[in-house]
């Protein structure tokens, strides 16, 4: 009670309100730089042709066409199968590998391993050391999955950062409950899945949404592995909007003039790159709360 009263009249001094009003102004800025851009985007990429090439150009369109959306989204196989692509990379490829980083972060955190300074060891060069991008690529040729979406994946499956950040979390979990479901006849793997894995939400979610949003952005790597126009993902679509819109690489396309009469080369470079944000603004917010204290938690102890 005595906290509660002490607590009701305390008064914020001169300098904790100038900082609080600092703080504030701060985020509110920050805030603003990040929407401002995405709100322009998204404002010229519903801007008629007229408007966009025009003098009586506005940031708010006085007259709006999505033809640009109709064409990326209905007409264009391309951008459709890109996001097949995509989702792929983001289902598979990031299931593939936070199942394997947990597998390694679970093994790692136990001091009874056998040799497990020097597995932590050979987790830890590749942070340091890279094996180089010829070499890579020739090892990927060599095993036969260039030309295949699988060499997005493979490769690149398990980051070391990850592994060390969901290791760290799995070693701040009392041992109690390990012993516990030894004690009722539970085996390693029982233990992981019934036990561990209930309790590291926070972390699976933030290493989840580590590989995710990585292969939802990635361009280079199916830049060099993938052959072919169809096996493109988002990102190597848009870059190659951005970098050069090339008529004759869209499949299917019948009315060439038509379209390239209505449908505005600027109107689709920027709504191709509101589609490519947009998802992982929408997934992030609910991520947000196991991001936050799944990257505090397991970066407690080295």
């Amino acid at each position: 009670m005595e906290t509660r009263l002490i607590s009701l009249k305390y008064k914020n001094s001169k300098s904790d309100i100038v900082l609080i009003g600092i703080a504030y102004t701060t985020v509110i800025i920050l805030t603003f730089s990040i929407i401002i851009p995405f709100l322009l985007i998204f404002l010229q990429s519903i801007t008629p042709r007229s408007a966009m090439t025009g003098e009586w150009y506005s940031i708010i369109p006085k007259q709006v066409t999505f033809d640009a959306y109709g064409y990326l989204l209905v007409s264009s196989k391309l951008i459709i199968k890109a996001f097949k692509n995509s989702f792929f990379l983001v289902v598979i490829g990031g299931s593939l590998s936070l199942i394997a980083t947990t597998m390694a972060a679970y093994t790692l955190s136990k001091q009874y391993l056998p040799y497990r300074k020097i597995l932590t060891y050979f987790v830890y060069i590749p942070m340091i050391i890279g094996g180089g991008l010829i070499p890579t690529f020739l090892v990927v040729k060599f095993i036969g999955l260039y030309g295949s979406l699988w060499a997005c994946v493979i490769p690149g499956m398990v980051g070391s950062w990850n592994v060390f950040l969901m290791r760290n979390f799995f070693r701040e979990i009392p041992e109690s409950l390990e012993e516990a479901a030894l004690l009722d006849g539970a085996n390693d793997v029982q233990i992981l899945v019934k036990v561990m894995l209930p309790v590291s939400l926070p972390a699976i979610a933030t290493i989840g949404l580590f590989y995710a949003v990585g292969q939802w952005n990635s361009w280079f790597t199916p830049s060099i592995y993938l052959n072919s126009r169809e096996q493109w993902p988002v990102q190597m679509v848009v870059r190659q909007m951005l970098a050069q819109f090339d008529w004759t690489s869209v499949e299917s396309i019948q009315d060439m003039e038509e379209l390239l009469i209505n449908i505005p080369t600027d109107n689709v470079k920027k709504a191709s790159v509101f589609i490519a944000t947009l998802p992982v603004l929408v997934f992030y917010p609910f991520a947000q709360k196991y991001f936050v204290k799944g990257l505090v938690v397991g970066s407690i102890k080295g």
